[in-house]
């Protein structure tokens, strides 16, 4: 398993170092994470990022991504759905589990009848 050594840092009470991307480039995520820099965000609210731009930043940056981008230059379909599969199960899960905290947090006369939690 991967190490968060941001995690690691900032539990340690160092400074943890980042930089958010509000750019919609995959290739300025994967330069960055290649730069020093203890973490990115990704800053989908105040930038142009879509979902496939997201995921892309994400694969560039590593983690995941590097089995889906090994997968690519060697031409083995099967790293590609080892970073693949996991990657997307993640981001339904994160999805869902938004989409739930919306709506927890959503006052009732805001949502619609049909949204309405009983």
């Amino acid at each position: 398993m991967k190490v968060n050594t941001t995690k690691e840092t900032m539990q340690a009470g160092k400074p943890a170092f980042g930089y958010s991307l509000s750019q919609n480039s995959p290739l300025n995520a994967e330069l960055l994470s290649n730069c020093g820099i203890d973490f990115i965000l990704l800053d989908r609210q105040h930038g142009s990022w879509g979902e496939e731009s997201t995921i892309a930043a994400f694969i560039g940056a590593g983690g995941l991504g590097d089995l889906i981008t090994q997968g690519l230059s060697l031409n083995q379909p099967s790293l590609i759905l080892l970073g693949a599969i996991p990657t997307a199960l993640l981001a339904l899960v994160v999805d869902y589990g938004l989409s739930q905290l919306e709506m927890l947090l959503t006052p009732l006369n805001l949502l619609s009848k049909t949204q309405r939690r009983s």
